[in-house]
């Protein structure tokens, strides 16, 4: 039976790291996938078998992560890229050299470059607004989304990864919990829009104004045999006094 075992996967410098599988192809074949590598772009080397010990420890550890579908699981079997966490467990230790990440593990030092060594002095590093128009204008339309941060030294993580939301979306993955903020955003959406037919967006609201404004104040997921909307009735004008003046 083929166990757990600990690869060192090479492919371009800033994307270097250490992946769980059962065999050295699969390691490689795992990074060549995620990090958008031709085949063969990819070369791993045995690092150590996993003890059972530390895979037991790790499947109690991992439960909670909050880790996407490309790292290690070891209560489900899955291959994929090595947690800290469980590189700690191995007895690694970690540190920056010159904006490099060195992993230290049984005297041996495995280096993923940083930002600055990838990017720095390339022409592809943007940075200024001239250099992104410039890039962009080079780009098939539809295919491209932007998205970026204030500092380069953050990590590439969106909202949904990042405290609180881990902790909003509860046993959700951020895929799931993603869906279900789009969907309450198309329900809440649906009384400002100017024209929209309840059957073509798939769901009916009830409205019902409140004094002071116009906004729904109720939404449901069944659709009704109708949709109604109700409106603040604008207050009463007093009467005109049709008493004659005297003259």
């Amino acid at each position: 039976m083929l166990r757990w075992k600990l690869y060192w996967v090479e492919s371009r410098p800033e994307e270097n790291c250490f992946v769980v599988a059962k065999t050295l192809r699969s390691a490689q074949k795992h990074d060549e996938e995620i990090a958008d590598v031709e085949p063969g772009g990819c070369k791993a080397r045995l690092i150590k078998p996993i003890p059972e010990n530390v895979l037991k420890s790790w499947a109690a550890a991992e439960k909670k992560i909050e880790r996407t579908l490309d790292f290690f699981s070891a209560s489900t079997g899955r291959l994929g890229y090595a947690d800290d966490g469980l590189l700690k467990m191995l007895g690694a230790e970690f540190k920056y050299q010159d904006s490099a990440r060195v992993t230290i593990l049984d005297g041996q030092q495995y280096r993923t470059a940083g930002f600055e060594e990838t990017y720095l002095g390339k022409p592809c590093l943007i940075q200024t607004c001239e250099d992104l128009i410039s890039q962009v204008a080079g780009l098939q339309p539809g295919t491209w989304l932007y998205r970026g941060h204030r500092l380069s030294t953050w990590p590439l993580q969106c909202s949904v990864e990042r405290p609180p939301y881990t902790i909003l979306r509860g046993g959700l993955s951020r895929t799931e919990y993603e869906r279900r903020i789009f969907e309450d955003f198309k329900r809440r959406a649906i009384p400002y829009l100017s024209s929209w037919h309840p059957r073509r967006l798939g769901v009916a609201c009830t409205c019902a104004s409140p004094r002071t404004t116009n906004a729904a104040t109720r939404l449901v997921s069944k659709p009704p045999s109708r949709v109604v909307f109700r409106r603040r009735r604008e207050p009463r004008r007093p009467r005109r006094s049709r008493c004659r003046l005297p003259t």
